[in-house]
Formats: structure tokens, C-alpha cells, sequence
């Protein structure tokens, strides 16, 4: 397999720097501390301009400090490891999706709350329905008011070179975006309520069983 050198310079920049090492001397020093090599700042200058292939011992020791998988130091996928690069392209998740997800193995309650609302139908068609209207509404919104915005730059730019009839316009655009801004501040929160609401019912129909159960004994008592 042929790497891309230059990639790989720009990678090592970036997790150097996420990983707290702020100038190339402190890299230096954290190599020669956790290997036999004794790297110095030119050389590693050199590897992040992409002139240089730095050795994959080297390499290896890095993937600790910047909490990788030495195929993504190698630019072979864009996700920090290679389970989770498998995981992204079954799902299409983000990376800090699927870190999230994995956390919730830890905790076996939570891990069941998850399962139970990914298995839900409910969940699957109609709350993601929901929330992809509101979302879509929002959009819309934002789409016409950036439209409105900049009709009325134009017209404080070009103020003199107006006539009547587009001063009228304008007074008419100002009265549009206020009846939106107005209907926006109606229309969500209810759009948004909707979904919440919805959701509500998806966690009451989960546990269901429970309910009732409670429900029965309740009776009985």
C-alpha cells in the first residue's frame, strides 16, 4: 500500500495538538522518554510537512498520547480506530456518535434503555419523522430570512438609487419579516412540543409491561 506522506504531516499536526503537546520540542521530549529513538523538533518539522516518513515504531509510540489506532496515524481511514471506522461504515454515525454509544456498555441500565428505544418502530418511523420537520421548518425559516436580510442590505446600501415604489417593497419585506419572526415563535414550540410529546409516549409504550404490572397491583390492593 502506498501512503500519502503529506496526509499523514497534517494528521500527525492535528494530534499533536489535540493531544495537549503544544510546540514540537514537547513532542520530542515525550518520544525520547517512551522510546529508544532520540527524535529531534527538525525532524519531526519534517514529518509534519510532509517531507519525511516518520518510522513506525515511532508511530506506535504515539498512538498512546494521541489515543489511535496506527492505521489512522497511516491515513488508511479517518476514524480514530479501526473498530470504529468498521462501526461508521455499517451505520454512517459520527465518530462521537459511536463513542457515545460505547460508553453506555459500561452501564448495563443504561445499555437496556438504549436498546429498548432503538428497537422501538415508534422511535424508528414516527418520532424521526417528527423531528425531521421540525428541523426542516427551521430551515425553511432561516433560508427566507437570509433571502429578507439581504434585500434589505441592498436597500440601505442603495437607499438613493431607490424609487417610491421600492421603498414601498421594502416596507413590505420589513412587515414580512416580522409576521415570520412572529409565526416562528408560534409554530416551533408547538412543532417541538409535538416531538417531545411523542417521544414521552415511546418511553411510557417500553415499559409498558411495567405499568402495567403496577396497574394490576394497584387493583388488587
Amino acid at each position: 500500500m502506498r501512503y500519502n506522506i503529506k496526509a499523514i504531516g497534517n494528521r500527525l499536526k492535528k494530534e499533536r495538538k489535540l493531544a495537549g503537546f503544544k510546540s514540537m520540542d514537547a513532542l520530542s521530549d515525550y518520544i525520547r522518554e517512551h522510546n529508544y529513538r532520540g527524535i529531534k523538533r527538525q525532524t519531526i518539522a519534517k514529518w509534519e510537512k510532509g517531507e519525511e516518513m516518520p518510522p513506525l515504531d515511532v508511530l506506535c509510540t504515539l498512538c498512546v498520547p494521541f489515543q489511535c489506532d496506527l492505521g489512522y496515524l497511516l491515513c488508511e481511514y479517518d476514524y480514530k480506530t479501526r473498530l470504529n471506522a468498521d462501526i461508521a461504515e455499517v451505520t454512517g454515525l459520527s465518530e462521537a456518535a459511536i463513542n457515545n454509544l460505547k460508553k453506555f456498555k459500561r452501564h448495563s441500565e443504561d445499555l437496556e434503555i438504549i436498546d429498548r428505544l432503538l428497537c422501538s418502530k415508534e422511535f424508528e418511523y414516527e418520532t424521526i419523522d417528527r423531528i425531521k420537520k421540525y428541523r426542516k421548518s427551521l430551515l425553511h425559516c432561516i433560508k427566507i430570512l437570509n433571502r429578507i436580510d439581504l434585500e434589505m442590505a441592498d436597500f440601505h446600501t442603495n437607499y438613493k438609487n431607490y424609487t417610491e415604489k421600492d421603498k414601498e417593497r421594502y416596507d413590505l419585506i420589513c412587515s414580512l419579516e416580522r409576521a415570520l419572526v412572529k409565526e416562528l415563535d408560534t409554530s416551533q414550540p408547538l412543532a417541538l412540543w409535538d416531538a417531545q410529546k411523542h417521544f414521552v409516549e415511546i418511553v411510557e409504550d417500553m415499559y409498558e409491561k411495567e405499568r402495567a404490572e403496577i396497574r394490576s397491583r394497584y387493583k388488587h390492593s
